[in-house]
């Protein structure tokens, strides 16, 4: 079945009534936004009893016997768009509690990246805003052309959301996202009553957070800052569609002062206090919310963590092969944890970055008790993971040559940038050239890897007078960016060799774009830049939340790096703050501070994980529950098995967020 108007087509099953397609007529590759096989609006337990046409209008009808409820979903097309309305109906004798466990509306989009060849053109990056009364889905294509798919909620309120990840469908846990599961908010009904959710579905080229707020019954909150500190005054903007009869803007049972502004109902803030905070906006009837971190200065976290690094992360036992490393720190045992072997939990790989930090924390303010941690950390690096005379770089302990992994390179380059901007030591800064001209051999100049500082380092090369050194680096740098942009970042075979496509490969080109055009002048590197911006910024959004907003979409790293090893969105997770890094590099590169919001958002929104005594988290598991399970038996994987995981929570480990701080103490401070 087929409803259609000029801009868009909806495919309906006949026998399901799952929306089974969603495309865009004037797209040339006619991608289909709802994920292929999948069951779009299908409430799980419910059977369907029928499903019509009449004119411009689908009905399904599906019940739920032992529930005791049904559900009559209409699909509508108009000129102005399509339209989903869920009527669901308490049949039963007795009052239904609607929870979060029960009732979940899955909207399943293209999210899958496990076709290389398809990603820029048919599959998309998805964003999701469950704030009550205001909600909204934005859908964009990886490549971050125009134009969007926006979902926008007109009638009901979505609370949460869930993640459904199909194993069958994918080799990889980053290959694919798994399906979005909206999640009303519990309510109790009773019986014959009914509840009705109705969504808006259309193409634009205006992202939901901006565009102007006109359908009925519609509100949006937001805030011009998200993390904030101690007594910084906010300003909170509520709009809303409706003449309005009643409004409150609370933090707990405190009713904020508000005023209008520009058509805007306004209101300023400051807290007292550090910690998350949450706004309540209610307007006629309805309510939405908004999340604000009050944190420390990035200079006094900065502070805590290397001491915390030095005091509660290294590991002291003579003779060890681990004796000086920094090493995973278990918040709920409070102790330290290694695993040996080249993986994310030993003492090497991204591990580093607590060098990093502590190295940083030193250039701010000298502490002879860190100077001594960090001397012990390089004897331990030296020791055991870096061969000086090859430039070779370990993943773990005992220099063995099963170990070497090209990402590990430009992690240590950085650790040798950071003692030299420390100490001036000469052969630290050759250290970190020598690493980077290796790893350009061991990627054969195609495979994208995050945190090069080529600037810094040429800067260097050129103030210490390794000239001949500066330029060898200098021409392999720029050989390099034209080479990973002929190549789009997605060479043999996901461009990442560890993951599909992911915010991390459209930034970090982006960002050596930007350097490039700095150290050469050449436009060229401008105009290649441009293709990048737009892929970075396909893969974040602005909703009204410290945790996800300016932070891009990553959805496997807690299975690796995270104590429980579970996948789920993650909002958010360090290399999240290589967006930060990027944008900074290309407002530098074009004089200009475009992007400030992002960079200013993006890095500070990652320093949520950071506690007041120096500890840390790794991320955050954002959804409400992240469920693995396979359509196809026998299809489970190595690292894809049936699970069930529930978020809203960070993880014990603190493991490899300081990439995240050490981008924030260069950027916003």
């Amino acid at each position: 079945m087929e409803l259609k108007n000029s801009e868009m087509l909806i495919e309906v099953d006949e026998q399901t009534g799952a929306t089974s397609g969603i495309y865009a007529l004037n797209d040339a590759y006619k991608m289909n936004w709802v994920l292929e096989n999948s069951d779009w609006g299908l409430i799980e337990g419910f059977r369907t009893e029928s499903v019509t046409k009449e004119g411009n209008i689908i009905t399904v009808a599906a019940v739920h016997k032992s529930m005791m409820l049904s559900v009559k979903i209409e699909k509508e097309m108009t000129d102005e768009g399509y339209f989903e309305t869920y009527h669901m109906t308490n049949c039963g004798h007795a009052e239904f509690f609607l929870t979060k466990e029960k009732i979940g509306i899955p909207v399943p989009y293209a999210c899958n990246y496990s076709d290389m060849s398809k990603v820029m053109n048919e599959s998309c990056v998805n964003h999701v805003w469950c704030g009550g009364d205001s909600a909204w889905l934005y859908s964009v294509k990886a490549n971050g052309e125009k134009p969007y798919l926006v979902m926008t909620t007109l009638e009901g309120a979505i609370d949460d959301y869930s993640i459904k990840y199909d194993i069958s469908r994918t080799l990889n846990g980053s290959y694919y996202r798994g399906a979005i599961i909206l999640l009303p908010r519990e309510q109790v009904l009773a019986p014959n009553e009914t509840v009705i959710y109705r969504f808006l579905y259309r193409f634009c080229d205006e992202r939901p957070e901006f565009a102007p707020v006109t359908e009925k019954g519609t509100i949006r909150l937001s805030a011009d800052k998200y993390t904030v500190e101690k007594n910084e005054e906010i300003t909170f903007s509520l709009e809303c569609s409706d003449e309005i009869d009643t409004i409150s803007i609370c933090l707990g049972d405190e009713e904020l002062p508000v005023y209008e502004e520009d058509g805007t109902i306004k209101c300023r803030v400051s807290f007292v206090t550090l910690g998350e905070k949450e706004i309540i906006a209610k307007v006629n009837g309805k309510k939405t919310r908004a999340f604000v971190k009050v944190s420390e200065p990035v200079s006094e976290i900065l502070e805590k963590r290397a001491h915390f690094i030095a005091e509660k992360q290294q590991y002291h036992c003579a003779g060890s092969p681990i004796d000086g490393a920094y090493l995973i720190y278990d918040n709920e045992t409070k102790s330290c944890y290694y695993e040996a072997g080249d993986n994310d939990h030993n003492a090497g790989r991204e591990r580093v970055g607590l060098g990093v930090v502590v190295c940083k924390a030193l250039q701010e303010k000298y502490d002879e008790s860190l100077m001594s941690s960090l001397k012990k950390h390089r004897a331990f690096i030296e020791r055991e993971l870096f061969d000086e005379e090859t430039a070779t770089v370990y993943g773990d302990v005992g220099r063995r040559s099963d170990s070497v992994r090209i990402f590990n390179y430009p992690w240590l380059s950085t650790y040798y940038l950071e003692w030299y901007c420390l100490t001036k030591e000469r052969k630290c800064i050759e250290n970190a050239a020598r690493i980077i001209l290796h790893f350009f051999e061991l990627a054969n100049m195609t495979n994208s890897a995050q945190c090069i500082e080529a600037v810094r380092i040429y800067s260097a090369l050129k103030e210490e007078e390794f000239n001949e050194l500066a330029e060898e680096f200098l021409a392999k740098f720029l050989k390099y960016v034209e080479n990973l942009d002929g190549a789009r970042g997605i060479s043999s075979p996901s461009g990442h060799m560890e993951c599909s496509w992911c915010s991390e490969i459209p930034a970090s080109i982006l960002c050596y774009c930007a350097q490039a055009y700095i150290l050469s002048l050449d436009e060229r590197y401008l105009n290649q830049a441009e293709a990048y911006d737009k892929m970075s910024q396909a893969f974040f959004a602005y909703q009204p939340d410290f945790h996800v907003n300016c932070i891009p979409v990553r959805y496997w790293d807690n299975f690796w790096f995270g104590k429980y090893a579970c996948y789920g969105d993650v909002f958010p997770q360090y290399w999240s703050a290589l967006t930060g890094w990027a944008y900074a590099w290309y407002d530098k590169a074009r004089n200009t501070q475009e992007h400030a919001c992002v960079i200013e958002r993006n890095l500070s929104g990652n320093l949520c994980v950071y506690n007041e005594d120096g500890s840390a988290y790794n991320n955050y598991l954002y959804p409400y529950k992240v469920e693995l399970y396979s359509s196809v038996p026998g299809a489970e994987k190595k690292y894809l098995k049936p699970q069930k995981d529930y978020g809203k929570r960070y993880d014990a480990w603190s493991n490899d967020q300081d990439w995240a701080l050490y981008y924030a103490s260069q950027f916003l401070m």
